[in-house]
């Protein structure tokens, strides 16, 4: 069985494919590993290291083509490919996603830090460097292999890191390995990494308390977009409140459909975004009693 795990940086996805490891047995390969090595050999940062590969594809060429040997040679073995666009080169693979909210993610970076060759000054340029370093590889993968590897769709789960430890989130990930879903786009999201756009004196409570007394409603996807380093309600936030108040570590989570999407023009989806103001943000959190890791920067 082949997995195949990427995902925003800090989000803890090396630490959970060593939990899959050690309790299901699995062996890990990290690409990761080997560009941070690459990184400090050279005396450079992994940021000006993706700099020169977007320069030099010789780099990506190693890694992939040992990405491509080790599946195509060990097709009877249980691994793990911790790895940017290994859910490119693998066939038959499970593959997922971790995402992760952006200033929660700093604060992960900032307390284990991964040698000299990645230093921040504090939490904000933490977030400022993780997101610029994602930025600049999305832009190489696109120019090298013609695909935007933060494209959801790409992958068979996309799972929320933030507020749950790396233990549940492995036993959830291994249970969805299980059931060998071959759909793509399935995401699992934490209520409370979900932003509304419409304020607390247009929801009906009623209909909140509804979802609360029948749980199994819960189930439909909540239909969501992706801005910013922020996931936004489009369509279901009674059921997202439901399972705030429920104590739900998860929704499930749906893009808006590509074709709806295209049909919210620019300037009316910034026009909903601008709206997401603080004080809205604030109605949520003192309904539901939770409080969001960070706040996009336009509220």
């Amino acid at each position: 069985m082949f997995l195949t795990i990427t995902g925003k940086l800090g989000s803890g996805k090396s630490t959970i494919c060593k939990l899959l490891a050690e309790k299901h047995g699995f062996k890990i390969y990290s690409t990761g590993e080997i560009q941070r090595k690459i990184a400090l050999e050279m005396g450079i940062s992994t940021l000006e290291l993706n700099e020169l590969m977007r320069k030099d594809s010789k780099y990506d060429d190693l890694i992939d083509n040992e990405v491509v040997r080790i599946s195509h040679e060990c097709k009877d073995e249980n691994i793990i490919f911790d790895s940017r666009m290994a859910f490119h080169f693998v066939e038959d693979a499970y593959d997922i996603f971790a995402t992760i909210d952006p200033l929660e993610a700093a604060r992960r970076v900032m307390k284990s830090p991964r040698g000299n060759e990645e230093t921040y000054q504090d939490e904000k340029d933490a977030e400022f460097k993780l997101l610029e370093r994602s930025r600049i590889e999305n832009i190489r993968f696109k120019e090298i292999y013609k695909i935007n590897n933060l494209d959801y769709m790409n992958y068979n789960l996309i799972i929320d890191t933030t507020w749950n430890t790396p233990e549940i989130l492995a036993g959830i990930i291994f249970e969805k390995v299980k059931e060998n879903a071959p759909e793509k786009g399935q995401m699992m999201i934490s209520p409370k990494s979900l932003y509304p756009t419409i304020e607390i004196k247009d929801i009906d409570r009623q209909k909140v308390q509804e979802y609360i007394d029948n749980p199994s409603k819960l189930q439909a996807p909540v239909k969501i977009i992706y801005a910013d380093n922020y996931h936004y309600i489009i369509e279901g936030h009674h059921r997202v409140l439901a399972a705030l108040l429920s104590g739900k570590d998860f929704v499930p989570a749906q893009m808006v459909e590509e074709e709806k999407r295209t049909n919210l023009s620019t300037e009316t989806m910034e026009s909903t975004l601008r709206m997401v103001r603080k004080s809205m943000l604030s109605d949520y959190e003192a309904m539901a009693k939770f409080k969001y890791k960070s706040y996009p920067s336009n509220s």
